[in-house]
């Protein structure tokens, strides 16, 4: 054996020619590990994000069936209010983004939730139902105005297509309906004594609605708010028919003093105010004086089907009994009566 005989040592490969010996098994091993980890990352943050928009949603199921509206913690402390009864509705059209935004709906309702950055954890972040947001949003004005009324009832009237199941929104649009109505009521307006074909559309609708639900107080509160209406303007009537020309002395008045100074003029004035005052005053009394008639009758039918029985909403259940007994229907029609027959 020649003990100087060395085996040649073969030169190291250097990583591109290691890489490039590797087979195409091995390389398409490594791809697919590289993918499924993708994958688990991207499952990982789905399922977070699912789990945090159920929690939510089942939240707001679990609440207390007595209120209208639930309150929905977002991840900043806040607070969005959703009606509960769409809450109910499955859950669907789940989407994620980018593994940072995800949003799913209950009916017209999107939950949106967002990951946190710093702790990796998924949070309902808001949630909207555009519709009632801007309906909600006109109606809290103090006093709102015609078009106020109207832009509330177009979002209402498209809320109740997507959960006709909610009594919220029914008597809700009801309300504002009756309260457009009052506001575009003039003198000259078709039947002026009834509540309007939209009002009356809504009220036959919801009415229906909640016998066939078996929910009575909804169908009671309908009626209560009808009967409110009515009231108001059975008011502002008599109001009108009470008025005893109080201001037509100061008129008188004022005409003998510009006479006397020589302000014919000015004197001629106040005389044909005075004469178109009393002209009006009469029109008045011929017209509210019918209109008070028929009121009175509109007003005690509906009166007559209003009670409290069965009504388990305890405040609802003593409001129908004060207007019942505030409204004396009796007197009311003894007046009446008088009052045609003197026409």
């Amino acid at each position: 054996m020649n003990l100087f005989h060395r085996t040649p040592i073969k030169p190291r490969r250097t990583i591109l020619e290691q890489l490039s010996r590797v087979g195409s098994t091995s390389c398409l091993a490594l791809g697919a590990l590289l993918l499924v980890s993708a994958s688990a990352g991207c499952a990982n943050h789905e399922e977070k994000a699912t789990v945090a928009i159920n929690e939510a949603v089942q939240s707001c199921r679990d609440a207390s069936a007595e209120e209208a509206f639930y309150g929905v913690e977002r991840f900043d402390g806040g607070q969005d209010e959703i009606l509960r009864v769409a809450c109910l509705k499955d859950i669907a059209n789940f989407e994620i983004e980018n593994n940072l935004t995800a949003s799913a709906t209950t009916g017209p309702v999107v939950w949106n939730a967002q990951r946190s950055m710093e702790t990796d954890a998924w949070s309902v972040k808001g949630v909207a139902w555009p519709d009632l947001e801007r309906a909600r949003r006109a109606l809290n004005e103090n006093d709102p105005t015609q078009e106020q009324l109207t832009y509330a009832n177009t979002h209402l009237e498209s809320a109740q297509k997507d959960v006709p199941e909610s009594a919220w929104i029914r008597l809700t649009r009801l309300d504002t309906l009756l309260k457009l109505r009052t506001k575009t009521r003039k003198a000259d307006t078709p039947n002026p004594t009834t509540i309007g074909d939209e009002a009356q559309k809504q009220f036959d609708e919801t009415v229906a609605w909640a016998k066939t639900n078996d929910d009575l107080d909804t169908q009671v509160a309908a009626q209560y708010m009808v009967v409110e209406h009515l009231e108001k303007y059975m008011n502002r009537v008599e109001m009108i028919l009470e008025s005893d020309g109080s201001g037509d002395d100061w008129l008188i008045k004022s005409a003998e003093v510009a006479e006397k100074e020589g302000r014919t003029e000015e004197a001629e004035k106040y005389r044909q105010e005075l004469e178109d005052t009393q002209t009006k005053r009469a029109e008045d009394q011929e017209i509210y004086g019918k209109r008070k008639v028929e009121l009175h009758a509109a007003l005690c039918a509906h009166v007559a089907e209003l009670s409290p029985s069965g009504v388990t909403d305890a405040a609802l259940a003593k409001r129908v009994s004060a207007k019942k007994s505030a409204i004396d229907c009796m007197a009311r029609a003894g007046d009446a009566t008088a009052e045609a027959a003197t026409e």
